[in-house]
């Protein structure tokens, strides 16, 4: 299996330049470093006509359809951006094709 690295370079909350490494399955899954080894999530990202882009993350092989996600959503109509996660916490335990519907907080 191949692994594709991206790397990101911006800035953060308080404008201090920051880079973000992130690598992917060829199934679409991300390599996330957690500090002890390496985990694969499966990552989506949406960007709906309401403001907001979704980023949703799960196991690999989790059905969109299973309340198995951790979902945050960034309302990009305001300055700053603002994060918000699905039920105000970021626990794997919402459904991906409900997010547009999810409580953010």
């Amino acid at each position: 299996m191949a692994v594709k690295k991206v790397r990101l370079t911006g800035f953060d909350a308080v404008d201090a330049p920051t880079t973000v490494d992130w690598a992917f399955n060829d199934d679409g899954s991300m390599i996330v470093d957690i500090g002890g080894g390496e985990v694969d999530y499966l990552v989506i990202s949406d960007g709906n006509a309401d403001g907001y882009q979704y980023h949703g993350r799960a196991v690999p092989g989790e059905l969109t359809s299973a309340a198995s996600w951790q979902i945050k959503r960034w309302n990009l109509t305001g300055d700053p951006v603002v994060t918000e996660y699905a039920d105000g916490d970021n626990s794997y335990d919402n459904v991906w094709d409900n997010r547009t519907s999810l409580s953010y907080a």
